[in-house]
C-alpha cells in the first residue's frame, strides 16, 4: 500500500472487525485493490484471526517471545471460569497438550506457557489459532458458560 492513508484505512478496518466474514471481506478487498497480499500483512490478519477466537476461548492476554508464549487467563475473582471451564481447559490441554503447554500460576493470576519451537511465526501463529478455536469449542460445549 503505497499511500499512508490507504495503511491507516486498513488498520483500522483490521482493529474494527467483528467477525470472521468482516476479515475476509476486508483481505478480499485488498487483494482486488492491491494485488498478492504480502507476508507481513498476512501476519496481521492471522493476528485478527487469533484475536478473534482468543476472546472465545476466554484468553485475557497472549503474549510471544522468541522462547515462550504466554496465554494469560481469567483473573481468579471469575469463579464461574475455574468452577467449571478451567477444569476443561485441564483436561484437554493433558489429553492433547500435555508435552507442549504447561500451567503457571503466580498470586491471582493463571497462565498457560507454550514453548516457542515453532520453525516460523506463521506456523505458531497457526498452532495458536488452533489451540484457540479448540478451546472455544470446548467451552460452547459446556452447560455452565458464563
Amino acid at each position: 500500500m503505497p499511500e499512508q492513508m490507504d495503511r491507516l484505512n486498513f488498520y483500522t478496518a483490521l482493529y474494527s472487525i467483528k467477525n470472521l466474514d468482516e476479515l475476509d471481506d476486508l483481505k478480499e478487498e485488498m487483494e482486488d485493490r492491491f494485488g498478492p497480499v504480502p507476508a507481513l500483512v498476512k501476519r496481521l490478519l492471522m493476528i485478527a484471526t487469533l484475536k478473534h477466537y482468543a476472546s472465545y476461548a476466554l484468553f485475557e492476554r497472549i503474549i510471544m517471545n522468541k522462547k515462550s508464549v504466554t496465554v494469560i487467563l481469567p483473573k481468579g475473582q471469575e469463579e464461574d471460569y475455574y468452577k467449571y471451564k478451567f477444569v476443561e481447559l485441564m483436561r484437554f490441554i493433558l489429553a492433547e497438550h500435555k508435552e507442549t503447554v504447561k500451567f503457571e500460576q503466580k498470586n491471582e493470576s493463571m497462565k498457560l506457557i507454550i514453548k516457542n519451537n515453532f520453525e516460523t511465526a506463521e506456523k505458531l501463529l497457526e498452532f495458536l489459532i488452533q489451540f484457540s478455536l479448540d478451546v472455544s469449542k470446548l467451552f460452547k460445549g459446556n452447560q455452565n458458560q458464563t
